[in-house]
């Protein structure tokens, strides 16, 4: 009888026929497009409408890393011939080729941000120092950004 284990250094999943010290363990389970956009995953990511898994989920964590959604501003601007995209509510910025390299990338960095800082434990406590408010159903509400303009004194 094989058993199935996640492998963190490979970010995966082993088949083996030895007994594991799991006793409670969540097999992996395929995760389709229509889990992503009914989680609102299509707000932040691009990803093909097909009818193969798009990743693994064991309980709550996707890829591994446990998935927090949030919302975000962007805001894009140009560094000689670099496009730098930043979030200004956490702080994190990228860069990119265009507008939307830079955006994508962003995209990246502020998943990244959140999965890690999820993992150290700190993730509540910036969004809620970066003034996002949790409503009642748990999601993250950002502050919202009211104006930009170029201003020269």
């Amino acid at each position: 009888m094989y058993k199935v284990i996640w492998d963190k250094e490979i970010n995966g999943v082993i088949l083996t026929d030895k007994p594991t010290e799991i006793n409670n363990l969540i097999l992996p389970r395929p995760v389709f497009f229509e889990e992503l956009d009914l989680l609102k995953f299509n707000k932040f990511w691009k990803y093909p409408r097909t009818k193969k898994p798009l990743l693994w989920a064991n309980g709550r964590r996707y890829k591994g890393g446990i998935m927090t959604p949030i919302e975000f501003d962007v805001i894009v601007f140009k560094e000689n011939e670099t496009f730098v995209a930043y979030c200004p509510e956490l702080d994190v910025s990228s860069c990119g080729n265009n507008v939307e390299h830079a955006k994508e990338m962003l995209k990246t960095a502020v998943r990244l941000f959140v999965e890690e800082t999820e993992k150290m434990g700190t993730l509540e406590s910036i969004l809620e120092e970066s003034n996002y408010k949790k409503d009642r159903s748990g999601k993250w509400i950002p502050p919202k950004l009211v104006a930009t303009e170029l201003v020269s004194i």
